[in-house]
């Protein structure tokens, strides 16, 4: 039995080592397009990402309709809305029937493609204007069912825009995250609007189970951080540059159409080993990992920081400003995510109590009873939404970006969202 601890002792770190990405190499680059196809890619089977390329092969674009849905809430639309929005739903059945069956898969991956083996910021990512404007016609269709009463199907089209929106998240870059933090959005505002067409105790049971299936908890884009960090490694193996040979890098150069239409050289200062410039971005990224996991008013201290010392750093590190993402932006489209989740199951909970037993319920605790309780939490308090009964109606909000908590006025500007001001889940407001 010792000698079998013995070699479980050797393999075990052999094996989590196989997983770690290689260091770069000027000599011999690494190709880290390849390594991260094969490390996304490994546990694809039934690939999802073949039936949205269907999807976007088959999608016929209304700029009109896409300015409609864009701009104005359901509640907003007119009847001539509506018929133009219909139009376009039906030229685009093929084309949302791809795109639902692509969610009914557990697994999706996005196979990157080079232009020049081992040249990460050249990556050809999958077209996502496509991704995101078929999931805004999805969303149509949500809102439209939800008008005609039929809140069973609008609740199908929320679900698959909830996995459409967590494939998206899957993948390894920053930007496909984004857009798939967008999407889910997308759905979590229509669930918002299904008490318009659910009647009953039954309907909303019906659909809060329905929810459940599809309904994931986000992640944060730790792992997305860790492939921005391939990116800086990526290139800097690629162009770094040591011109008199003392093993330390000069200058950067940088290829024509990266930072403009010629190749441009930044000075590096004071020069410095790939070692050292490397251990810099591996502390940035690091430390930018960390943010997520912090209370939100710490996640703005901390995001701030690092991105001055990214700044700070721009003699030595020039690539880090321009690879370098907004961690505290990142950061704080997650929480939003994660805040309109927290919004719509329980404004569904709150109607499924008022459908069973007549009133509203007193306090979140009686909303969310048999829920745990971080279905009510607010990412930017720390603390539960704000929920209470002004004329025996309620209200319920989350403090919204500056963690303050103003009553549930919204920010001055109107929009849902802003740098001040609270956002409002119910009653329905502007989202």
């Amino acid at each position: 039995m010792s000698r079998l601890l013995g070699v479980l002792a050797v393999l075990f770190p052999l094996i989590a080592a196989a997983d770690d990405p290689p260091r770069p190499n000027p000599d011999d680059p690494v190709d880290y397009v390849a390594w991260i196809n094969a490390e996304y890619g490994r546990q694809v089977k039934d690939n999802a990402a073949d039936d949205y390329q269907a999807a976007f092969a088959a999608f016929v674009a209304n700029d009109a309709a896409l300015e409609v849905v864009t701009k104005r809430a359901a509640d907003e639309w007119s009847e001539q809305d509506k018929t133009l929005l219909k139009s376009w739903i039906d030229q685009n059945e093929a084309c949302l029937d791809k795109y639902v069956a692509a969610t009914n898969k557990s697994r999706c991956y996005f196979i990157f493609e080079a232009p020049e083996s081992g040249t990460m910021v050249g990556v050809m990512l999958p077209s996502l204007r496509p991704f995101r404007d078929i999931a805004k016609l999805l969303r149509a269709r949500a809102s439209l069912r939800i008008g005609a009463g039929d809140a069973a199907e609008a609740m199908d089209d929320i679900c698959a825009l909830l996995v459409a929106g967590r494939h998206m998240r899957a993948q390894p870059m920053l930007i496909q995250y984004l857009v798939g933090v967008a999407v889910s959005a997308t759905a979590y505002d229509a669930a918002l609007e299904l008490p318009g067409a659910a009647v009953g105790s039954a309907d909303y049971e019906m659909l809060l189970r329905t929810l459940r299936r599809a309904d994931r908890k986000p992640r944060p884009a730790t792992k997305q951080l860790e492939c921005e960090k391939l990116t800086f490694w990526d290139a800097a193996q690629h162009w770094g540059r040591d011109q008199n040979g003392d093993g330390k890098l000069e200058q950067w150069v940088v290829p024509a159409g990266i930072m403009g239409d010629a190749s441009t050289t930044l000075a590096i200062s004071p020069p410095g080993a790939l070692d050292d410039v490397l251990a810099e971005a591996d502390h940035l990224y690091g430390a930018g990992q960390t943010v997520f996991e912090q209370e939100y008013g710490e996640a703005r201290r901390l995001a701030a920081k690092i991105e001055s010392d990214i700044q700070a750093r721009r003699a030595k590190v020039p690539l880090l400003a321009a690879l370098g993402p907004s961690l505290g932006r990142v950061d704080q489209l997650y929480r939003k995510l994660v805040a309109r989740r927290a919004g719509a199951r329980v404004v569904l909970r709150m109607h499924a109590f008022k459908a069973e037993h007549g009133r509203w319920p007193s306090d979140l605790k009686e909303a969310t009873q048999g829920e745990a309780p971080s279905i009510r939490k607010d990412p930017f308090s720390g603390m539960d939404l704000v929920y209470c009964l002004k004329g025996g109606e309620p209200l319920l909000y989350s403090v919204g970006f500056d963690g303050k908590d103003d009553g549930g006025k919204q920010p001055p500007d109107g929009k849902h969202w802003g740098e001040t001001g609270d956002a409002v889940f119910w009653p329905p407001q502007q989202r």
